[in-house]
């Protein structure tokens, strides 16, 4: 897209700058991505191995894969991000301990919100007019609370493989 990629490793703290093309980080501490605008990417903002960073107000379309992917990452923030027209909106696997809020994950081609992980709060996000799940929740011990998952071409919330998953006050 003629913007500059950021591969971070290894890294403690600090903010990427603006006007990156795609963000990865990898076994990174306490970064914030914010106030990005990433498209036309295989993948948006990739983040694995990594653990507290914040991942807030940034727009992230049309992409192959998801918006923002998160990998074997915990205790991170996604919020108020726009995550719409692309493979799927916003995917965690195998981590814990994140916090996924306010992110509109509208008119993707997979799933608004995938997540595999386990002990993560999802709440108050918008999963509408996807062609899979607004959002598909698998692992365990997740909060699913006041998300709208309206006009989803599969379902609006699916669920499983998972376990003691707590879906309260969402609008299907």
């Amino acid at each position: 897209n003629g913007k500059p990629i950021y591969y971070w490793k290894n890294v403690d703290g600090g903010t990427v700058p603006i006007g990156a093309g795609q963000i990865i980080l990898g076994n990174c501490a306490n970064v914030i991505v914010e106030k990005q605008v990433v498209t036309d990417v295989n993948r948006g903002i990739s983040i694995a191995f990594s653990e507290n960073n914040s991942i807030r107000d940034n727009t992230v379309q049309r992409t192959k894969n998801h918006g923002i992917y998160l990998y074997q990452s915990t205790y991170n923030s996604i919020i108020e991000n726009d995550c719409s027209e692309n493979g799927g909106g916003i995917g965690l696997y195998k981590g814990f301990n994140n916090y996924i809020t306010n992110n509109n994950c509208s008119n993707n081609k997979g799933s608004g919100l995938g997540v595999g992980s386990s002990n993560s709060f999802i709440s108050n996000n918008s999963c509408n007019d996807n062609a899979g799940s607004g959002i598909g929740i698998g692992g365990v011990f997740n909060k699913v609370v006041n998300n709208t998952c309206i006009s989803n071409e599969h379902s609006g919330i699916y669920l499983g493989p998972c376990s003691n998953i707590d879906v309260e006050g969402n609008t299907l």
